[in-house]
C-alpha cells in the first residue's frame, strides 16, 4: 500500500510506501518519542540524510535496520541502538499516552517522507544522546545543531568514515 501526498505550494505529488513509512515511524518512536516535534523531525532528518547519501542504504527500512562491525570489539552493532537491545521492538499501547505519541510520530514520519517537513539539522547523518553518552566517534564528524537531548553531526562528503 502507498500513500499519496500533495504539496500544494510546490504542486508536486509524492508516493510513500507503507512499509517504508512504518519503518521510519518505528525508528522515530524508539529514538525520539520523548522529544519535541522539532526533535522528532531532527531524528527523522538523519534517516533521510542517510537515504540520500550514497554511503548509506537508499530506503528508510534499510537505513533503520543497517548494521556495522565495531572494529575494536569485532561485534556487530546496529546504527540505531533500539534495534539491537534485545528488547521486543513491537509497538504496543499500554496507555493513551503511548498511542498518542505513536500517532504524532506516524504523522511526522509521513510528512517527512512526503517532503512536507524540511531537514532541521543541516544535513546531519549522525546523532547521539548527549545526556547519556559521549561517543569517541563523534569527534570525526562536524556538529550541526543540538536539539533536546540529542547532538546532531554531519558526515562530510570527503570523509572516509
Amino acid at each position: 500500500m502507498a500513500y499519496l501526498f500533495v504539496t500544494h505550494n510546490l504542486n508536486l505529488a509524492t508516493t510513500v510506501e507503507h512499509d517504508q513509512a512504518y519503518c521510519f515511524a518505528v525508528n522515530l518512536y524508539h529514538e525520539a518519542r520523548g522529544e519535541s516535534i522539532t526533535g522528532q523531525i531532527a531524528v527523522g532528518s538523519v534517516v533521510l540524510s542517510r537515504m540520500y547519501d550514497d554511503r548509506f542504504p537508499a530506503t528508510a527500512c534499510d537505513v533503520v535496520h543497517a548494521k556495522g562491525l565495531n572494529k575494536e570489539t569485532e561485534t556487530v552493532q546496529c546504527q540505531f541502538s533500539w534495534h539491537c537491545d534485545d528488547i521486543d521492538d513491537n509497538i504496543t499501547f499500554n496507555n493513551v499516552i503511548e498511542e498518542t505519541a505513536f500517532r504524532q510520530i506516524a504523522t511526522v514520519s509521513l510528512l517527512m517522507l512526503g517532503g512536507v517537513l524540511a531537514d532541521n539539522t543541516a544535513g546531519s547523518t549522525h546523532y547521539y544522546n548527549h545526556t547519556m553518552v559521549c561517543p569517541i566517534w563523534a569527534t570525526a564528524y562536524t556538529p550541526t545543531v543540538i536539539i533536546g537531548s540529542h547532538t546532531f553531526l554531519r558526515r562530510e562528503k570527503s570523509s572516509l568514515i
